[in-house]
Formats: C-alpha cells, sequence, structure tokens
C-alpha cells in the first residue's frame, strides 16, 4: 500500500508535531514507510486495515505494512531485536494485561520510545487513569487502541420500565431494584458459573467499589493476602447482595452451566432474568446467539458505585500503541490515533470495539454498548482483573472457589486459604 506523509495543513493532528519531527532520527528523516506490528487477525485485522486505509488518504506517498502477530506482540519484537534479518517494526500494538511487564521491560531498555508528544491530546482525549497507564517511570509510552468494560450490567429495558423501575447508580439502588423486581416475582440476576467471567467479575466490581483501588492493587501484587477481612467481607457482600440462590436464575445450578447461558435468560425467550453482569463480555455472546431478541430492547448500566456519586470504576483490557522508532511517520500514526477518528471507523464496523478515546463519536457505537464506552472515557480508575492478570491456572482456580463458596459460604475461611495457596503458586 502507497501512502503519503502528512501535509503541512494536516499537521495540526497534534500540537507542535512538525517541529518534533524535526528532532527524530536521521533513519526516521529517510525513510518514507511505516510497518506496524499488532494482535489481530480475521475480523479485527480487517478493521484495522480500514483504519490505515483512512490514514492512507491523508498520507499517499507513505508506504504501511502491517504483520499480525497472534501468538505475541511482545515475543516478536524480541525476536526481530535479536536477528539481523528480521524484519523491524515502527509502532506496535501490545496487549494488556498480559504483556504489560514486557512492555515496561522494554520502555526500561530503551526498546520503546517515549511518545511524549503525545501528552496533550492525552489531556483532552483520555481520562487520567489512562496516561498513568500507558506511562512507566514518569515517561509517557502507550496509547490506548481498544478496551474492554467488564464493569457494568446489561439489562431488559422494557422489564424494568414494566415495573416502575430506572437502571441504579448506587449500590443501595441496585439492591432495591433487586428487591423491588424479587418481590413482583422476577429472578433479578443471571449468573453461569462454569465460565471464568461471571463470578470472577462480579467478586472484582464489589471489591474495587467496598475497598478500593489502593487495596484492589495490594491484593493483586500480594501485599493483601486472600485470608484478609477485607476479602471475606468481599464475597460476604457479593453473595448476599447478588448471587443468593433465589435471587439467579436456576438457582445453585446456575453455578453449573456456561455464561452463555447466563445471557440467554436475559436476552433470550421466555425471559427468565431481569439483569446480568458482563459488559463487553456480552456483547460476542450476542453476536453468536440465535433467537435473541432485538439489542434495541436491552440497556446497559455501569457497575454501581457506593454512592452513586463521581465517575465510574472500570475493570477490563486494553491494546495499546508504542513507538519502536521514532520517525515522523510513527509520530504521526500515533497522533492520527489520539483524535479519535481511528475509533471512530472502527466502531462503525464492529459491534464489540470499545475506545477510551473520548473523540470517538458516540454516535459511531450501537446506542446499547454507549454507555460501556461512556464509562471507559470517564474512569478515573481503570484496573486489569485480578484474574486476567494471573496465570491460566489461577483463572479456573479463582472461578472454582468462587462457586464453592457461593454454594457453602460457611466454608469462607477454609476458601479463602485455598485462594492464598493457589495464588502463591501463580
Amino acid at each position: 500500500m502507497r501512502r503519503r506523509f502528512l501535509m503541512p495543513c494536516a499537521l495540526a493532528l497534534a500540537a507542535g508535531l512538525a517541529a518534533l519531527t524535526a528532532a527524530t532520527t536521521a533513519r526516521g528523516a529517510e525513510t518514507n514507510t511505516l510497518s506496524v506490528v499488532g494482535p489481530w487477525t480475521g475480523a479485527d485485522e480487517q478493521s484495522f486495515r480500514a483504519v490505515l486505509d483512512d490514514f492512507q488518504q491523508q498520507n499517499p506517498t507513505l508506504t504501511v505494512t502491517y504483520a499480525a502477530a497472534p501468538d505475541g506482540v511482545a515475543s516478536t519484537i524480541g525476536a526481530a531485536a535479536a536477528s539481523s534479518s528480521g524484519t523491524k517494526h515502527d509502532v506496535a500494538v501490545l496487549s494488556l494485561p498480559s504483556e504489560l511487564e514486557q512492555l515496561q521491560a522494554m520502555a526500561r531498555a530503551g526498546t520503546l520510545e517515549p511518545i511524549e508528544f503525545a501528552v496533550p491530546a492525552f489531556r483532552t482525549a483520555f481520562a487520567s487513569s489512562w496516561k498513568r497507564l500507558g506511562s512507566v517511570d514518569g515517561k509517557l509510552f502507550a496509547l490506548p487502541v481498544k478496551a474492554t468494560n467488564r464493569s457494568a450490567f446489561w439489562f431488559d429495558q422494557r422489564l424494568l420500565r414494566s415495573q416502575g423501575l430506572a437502571a441504579p447508580a448506587s449500590w443501595k439502588a441496585l439492591l432495591r431494584v433487586s428487591d423491588a423486581l424479587a418481590g413482583k416475582g422476577v429472578t433479578p440476576f443471571a449468573v453461569g458459573g462454569a465460565s471464568a467471567i461471571a463470578l470472577p467479575g462480579l467478586f472484582q466490581n464489589v471489591y474495587l467499589m467496598l475497598q478500593g483501588n489502593q487495596r484492589y492493587d495490594q491484593l493483586m501484587r500480594g501485599a493483601i493476602p486472600w485470608t484478609d477481612a477485607t476479602v471475606r467481607d468481599s464475597l460476604r457482600l457479593m453473595r448476599g447482595s447478588l448471587v443468593q440462590p433465589n435471587r439467579i436464575a436456576g438457582g445453585l445450578d446456575s453455578l453449573r452451566s456456561p455464561f452463555t447461558g447466563a445471557v440467554q435468560k436475559v436476552f433470550g425467550t421466555p425471559v427468565k432474568s431481569a439483569m446480568v453482569i458482563g459488559g463487553s463480555d456480552v456483547i460476542p455472546v450476542l453476536q453468536s446467539a440465535k433467537a435473541v431478541r432485538p439489542l434495541t430492547q436491552f440497556g446497559v448500566f455501569p457497575f454501581p458505585t457506593a454512592d452513586g456519586k463521581g465517575p465510574p470504576r472500570v475493570i477490563g483490557d486494553a491494546q495499546v500503541a508504542v513507538m519502536l522508532e521514532d520517525t515522523p511517520a510513527a509520530r504521526a500514526f500515533v497522533s492520527y490515533l489520539a483524535t479519535g477518528q481511528a475509533g471512530s471507523i472502527w466502531a462503525k464496523r464492529d459491534v464489540a470495539f470499545l475506545s477510551p478515546n473520548r473523540k470517538v463519536d458516540l454516535r459511531s457505537y450501537p446506542a446499547a454498548v454507549r454507555p460501556l464506552a461512556t464509562a471507559l472515557t470517564h474512569a478515573t480508575v481503570f484496573r486489569f482483573g485480578i484474574a486476567d492478570a494471573a496465570t491460566p491456572e489461577f483463572k479456573a482456580t479463582f472461578n472454582r472457589l468462587l462457586a464453592e463458596y457461593v454454594r457453602n459460604p460457611a466454608r469462607v475461611s477454609q476458601i479463602t486459604a485455598q485462594l492464598q495457596a493457589a495464588a502463591t503458586r501463580a
């Protein structure tokens, strides 16, 4: 594909970009190419290529190539660096949290170039949590391109309206909605315990809401043990409020059903439940499912804050762009990604796409998923899932022990001890 570097009038993509590019390396001044490596294949790759096509229209003399590395971008970068004949890339897209440690190590080793020129764009396009996520030792290295939001409930809008209820914003309001539904014979929640999605998501969101982001971070890195009182308190709140056997469709039997079954209980016919937690995880189920009602009949509300005030706290994952070579083309592309145009193109193509970039036009998203994107753009606290940042073995054990706790809450001490042992092994 042939591309042309940005014309002077287009340099408004980032303030001061023209002056900054004059200071790039000799290699950057002599090349007229941009090589991007990322994790995307299939439909995601086609969407990303549509983004590159838009960049091409603005830069028709610039030659842009994309290489897919579905088995790991960080390892591909490392292999290229170690080989004299390996393909050298200018920009890479890393998946977090799985490649977070590699991102930090490469930044400290000088493999990545800082993107301090994008700091002004971050101030206008991203909540503060995203700059912290992309920074290493005080320097900015990564710009988020795509993210997920696992801190939300999907609900049947018509069902809640028919009961005179509105989507809750606070924890107490969520409990009032749950009580009102149960009082009228409607099962409030659907949970599929066999998949390591619903129960870990519920616990993580409850812990973050109840204990705060500092303790959440400490639990994730092992500074707080799983036997701590904060874990027991959060487990008890989760079970007593969200997964009481008489408040979940199918009762305790649902702990053996997959997440897809829980989604079907809300979206299918007949309706068996009013709400299902999952946020982004619900969307691919809906894309592949049959015999579900139209998406327009459903809504999304963020996982409630304790008092219903302040921006939502969001748990999810992210894919971020980093610069391997400091060239005018690489800077221009990172600056282009910060404008929001790329996200708007992708959102129109893929109902599952979400961006934390507040410059992405919300009208690009289907109406039902706009609250998920809005929460990402406003999240001053964004965290990875504890299970997602751990080993697959711990994730499976975590889910199994949460299900065991829901069945046997009196065994909380034994179960948290087993969680601690599993975390120690991980």
